[in-house]
Order: C-alpha cells, then structure tokens, then sequence
C-alpha cells in the first residue's frame, strides 16, 4: 500500500481517533459495565473519520502530503457509505461495488474487496455509520459553537464527548444538551438575592 494511507490511519486509529476514544471509555470506571464494553459503530467509527478534520485543522500540525492522506481516508470513509448503501440497500453486486470504488479509490481490487465490500455484506451499515456518525459529531460541534458563542472550547467538547463513552448518537445528542445546559448556567452570574 502507499505510505499515503499512513497520516490517515495513525490519526483515525491511534491518536487522537479509536485508541484514545477506546482508553478513555475502559478507563472511565463510573460507567455500567454494559457501557464500559459497548460499542455503536455511528460513534466509534464516527469519531474515527470526525478526528481526521480536527487534526488537520491544527495549523501547521501536517505536511501537505499527510493532509493529502487524510483526505484520501475521508475519501475512502465516504466511499464505504456509498459501497454500504449500494450492496444493502440499493442491490448492488460485487462487480458493481467494485467499478464503482475502482472509480474513485487507487487501492487493488483485493484491497478494495477487503476493506469495502467484505465489510459491507459482513456488516451492514458499518461503513455507512462511520461517515454518519462523523456528520452528526460536526453538527453536534457547530451547535454547541453557536449555543456557547466565546465560551465554546473544543477541547472541553472533545472530553465530554470521550468521557460519556460509546452511546447512540441521539443519546449523546441529548447529553450535550444538558451539558450545553450546565456549561451557559456555570458561566452566568447569579442575579438572584437569597436569604431576603
């Protein structure tokens, strides 16, 4: 394979996607074991893909060839959403699978086949969770932006994220509503007299 591929999948699968998502939620010993083990591809794999576009959003922190191998990972996330789709929903075959990624993708055809198509008939929806799950990680991020205005911090955001462990999407949606709750409450003054 490229050297290409690299950048991508040492951020999507070490630092800071699925090794550190993995470590803070084994090391958070308040969840419920069920937690503690779970795992939802929209969140999991979501972060994965989600951790590509903070990094590379840190000036300076990639040389132009390993941006390049990002997007050529946010690329192949979003091929694996169509792949997924296509086999489970849309009826595709193998062979249509295939042109389709040979289109787009410069990976073998047995590459391709493992990583794509496999996956897709072994686990559906998979793959299309990775790039959903990222989509709904933006949004959730661009509301608590424009809920917290200047007292928005990403890293914050990123914790609590982290720290609530592997939940469905909706359940995370509306965790950080209350957490977006708790964060404009902390950060306002009390203009109520008590004791009078």
């Amino acid at each position: 394979r490229s050297a290409f591929v690299l950048p991508g999948l040492v951020l999507g699968d070490l630092m800071p996607g699925l090794h550190l998502q993995r470590g803070t939620q084994f090391e958070n010993l308040t969840l419920p074991r069920f937690r503690w083990m779970g795992s939802h591809d929209g969140f999991v794999k979501g972060w994965q893909v989600y951790v590509l576009e903070i990094a590379d959003s840190v000036p300076g922190a990639l040389t132009p060839w390993q941006r390049f191998g990002v997007r050529m990972r946010e690329l192949a996330a979003a091929c694996g959403l169509v792949v997924d789709t296509g086999i489970n929903a849309a009826g595709w075959s193998r062979a249509d699978a295939l042109a389709f990624l040979r289109a787009y993708l410069p990976d073998s055809d047995e590459d391709l086949e493992r990583d794509f198509i496999l996956e897709a008939v072994e686990a559906p929806a998979s793959l299309a969770g990775a790039t959903l799950g990222a989509r709904e990680l933006r949004g959730l991020r661009r509301w608590a932006m424009r809920e917290l205005g200047d007292r928005f911090s990403a890293p914050a955001f990123h914790r609590e994220v982290l720290r609530v462990g592997s939940v469905p999407l909706p359940v995370l949606g509306s965790h950080l509503e209350r957490w977006i709750w708790e964060q404009k409450n902390a950060a306002a003054p009390s203009s109520a007299v008590i004791g009078r």
